[in-house]
């Protein structure tokens, strides 16, 4: 072990009320890990007793896993053996994200690091495991990308009824997640798709899991898909809804597009011009979460626009001035020829309320949850199974 006189790489981390951490790599080898023989102590969850060293060769850092049970990683990759470390290099053990930065000779010492305040063993010890660089680490980008490539994805499908036939008439498909070391929910795959920039792709795959799959469907419904706000709307959908419709003849699609991308008339329009020519619908999706948009809705009528859930969760309960509230918005969308329709209907008496305010459509667990194509068969629905 020699000592470094000049304290020229340092390995840097966030902490709490916004103070940051900076800790020389004063000596080499320089060993990172829960133990308390080790330089630099990280107690967060995943980091093994010596998880990592740090060996300088020459002017050259070279980071070297120890057997660590979770592995470390080097902007993103895992990583065998040992690899040479570039100043500004991103760390990952365990759940603790650290940078590794090289310090210009002529910049002088670093003011905020204090020579005295360390000894040759344990450097400093860091227990808050919610530590975070202002460069955010993603962890599993390769799993993800891996994932995207190659569809690794599931699609379930949940009826949408018309209350006035009482009948399905359409699915909306929604996306799963599939693998093992990625999160099985799609609120947890846009999370790390969105860090990554990859939400449009995301979403577009899922999209095309739907289109391969709605033909178990039983008969020639709707088939609704979303799409993410990321995407622009008729830019980058053209192609695609193009392809959609030719694969999915005699199935026509409504592409569901939520109410904070409805924000571009111009674009809209477009879009739905777009779909027209394909024979496709509009929907504008989780009306009435945020800011309603309802300069879109007149400017641009879809043909569906589908209630949030704020809107129909216990709404049988709500005050009769909310029920008329949600009267008039109906009442705006038939006017508009659009079709309105209550999300997230789980109740007898959610769905009484729905059908005296005006809803023509309705979908929701009453309905039926979200299954397998091949899982829904001829006149299987609440209706049926009531009227049996």
């Amino acid at each position: 072990m020699r000592t470094i006189e000049k304290h020229i790489w340092h390995v840097e981390g966030g902490m709490k009320q916004g103070k940051r951490l900076d800790v020389p790599v004063h000596m080499t080898p320089f060993f990172i890990g829960r133990g308390q023989d080790c330089h630099l102590v990280v107690k967060a969850p995943g980091v093994s007793r010596k998880h990592i060293c740090l060996e300088l060769e020459g002017n050259t850092l070279f980071a070297k896993d120890l057997n660590s049970t979770n592995g470390t990683f080097v902007n993103h990759k895992r990583i065998t053996g040992r690899v040479a470390i570039q100043s500004g290099d991103i760390l990952h053990l365990g759940e603790e994200v650290l940078r590794v930065i090289r310090q210009d000779s002529s910049q002088g010492t670093r003011p905020s690091v204090a020579d005295n305040q360390y000894e040759s063993t344990v450097m400093m010890s860091i227990d808050d495991p919610a530590l975070e660089l202002v460069d955010t680490f993603v962890r599993h980008e390769e799993e993800f990308t891996a994932m995207l490539a190659a569809k690794e994805v599931a699609v379930v499908f949940q009826p949408i009824v018309s209350l006035t036939a009482n009948e399905v008439v359409g699915y909306e498909s929604l996306g799963r997640g599939v693998r093992a070391d990625l999160p099985d929910s799609p609120s947890g795959l846009f999370d790390l798709a969105e860090r990554l920039g990859k939400a449009g792709e995301l979403s577009a795959v899922f999209r095309t899991k739907a289109v391969e799959e709605c033909h178990l469907l039983p008969g020639t419904p709707l088939i609704f898909v979303n799409t993410h706000p990321d995407e622009n709307l008729s830019r980058d959908l053209k192609s695609s809804i193009e392809e959609m419709r030719m694969a999915t003849v005699p199935w026509q699609v409504v592409l569901e597009v939520h109410e904070s991308a409805v924000t571009d008339t111009k674009m809209m329009a477009e879009l739905k011009a777009i779909l027209r020519d394909n024979e496709m619908y509009l929907a504008y999706d989780d009306f009435g979460a945020g800011q309603a948009r309802w300069n879109e809705l007149v400017e641009v009528p879809p043909d569906y626009v589908k209630f949030d859930l704020q809107l129909i969760h216990e709404i049988h309960k709500k005050s009769k001035q909310k029920q008329e509230m949600i009267r008039k918005l109906v009442d705006i969308c038939l006017s508009q020829n659009c079709y309105p329709l209550a999300e997230c209907v789980d109740s007898d008496e959610e769905l009484e309320v729905c059908r005296d305010l005006g809803f023509t459509h309705g979908q929701g667990w009453l309905f039926g949850k979200g299954a397998s194509a091949s899982s829904f068969t001829d006149g299987t629905s609440y209706f049926s199974q009531k009227d049996g």
